[in-house]
């Protein structure tokens, strides 16, 4: 259904395609769905919200907003099936959910980056697991990428509540939630713009104007900034 329906959009579009550039593209986004059906555990299914929350990255708009959005999509995906965590309390995450909001994005962008078909390899349909990465500053590899999308945004989700934790107010450390320590979409924004973004500066990738599709002769070097709220 999901290939069916790529391949629809595809014949609606107004770009002219090559048949090579279509079948590409299709070995693309066939490699996204079974990255995200790897990470469900369920064969042929995958989680929807999760999936459409990986797929605002290739989306127009501006960062922030598709942060904020993807955000609040997990939150539905939360509501809706009792949550990978606890349930969200007033818009907020714990850290498993968190944890499930940054896996969405670090599974489209591995895709990408791993996806034989962009090269012009025929393509098996799923993620290339001879591909060895780094997922932390340690330099801690995996040996497929499927480990490395889970320990890559568990360790990414551990740097937003260990810093948030850690952080100073007035020389006093911040107090978890009662319960557990619970984040919001402003709390995460704060600690992504105030340094966050140097422990993940793959997010900046959101931003379609990063990523660099012209010939190498072409490429122009980005200077790093801050991200914009």
């Amino acid at each position: 259904r999901f290939d069916s329906a790529m391949r629809r959009v595809v014949a609606l579009s107004k770009s002219r395609m090559t048949t090579e550039t279509q079948r590409s593209l299709s070995d693309l986004l066939t490699t996204i769905y079974r990255a995200f059906e790897a990470s469900s555990g369920r064969k042929n299914e995958v989680d929807a919200l999760e999936l459409a929350s990986g797929f605002t990255i290739l989306c127009g708009g501006r960062k922030s907003d598709k942060l904020e959005h993807a955000f609040d999509l997990i939150l539905d995906a939360d509501s809706a099936k009792g949550g990978g965590g606890a349930a969200p309390v007033d818009g907020q995450y714990d850290r498993k959910t968190m944890a499930r909001y940054l896996r969405s994005f670090l599974t489209i962008l591995l895709s990408v980056a791993t996806c034989k078909a962009l090269d012009g390899v025929k393509s098996g349909g799923g993620l290339d697991d001879e591909v060895a990465v780094s997922t932390m500053k340690g330099g801690r590899r995996c040996d497929n990428v499927r480990d490395a999308i889970l320990l890559g945004s568990d360790w990414a989700a551990s740097q937003v509540f260990d810093a948030l934790a850690g952080s100073n107010n007035g020389g006093k450390k911040r107090t978890p939630s009662p319960s557990q320590q619970l984040v919001g979409f402003d709390d995460f924004a704060d600690w992504y713009t105030k340094g966050g973004y140097t422990s993940i500066p793959w997010l900046e990738l959101l931003d379609l104007r990063k990523w660099v599709l012209t010939a190498p002769q072409q490429q122009q070097p980005c200077a790093r900034q801050p991200p914009p709220r």
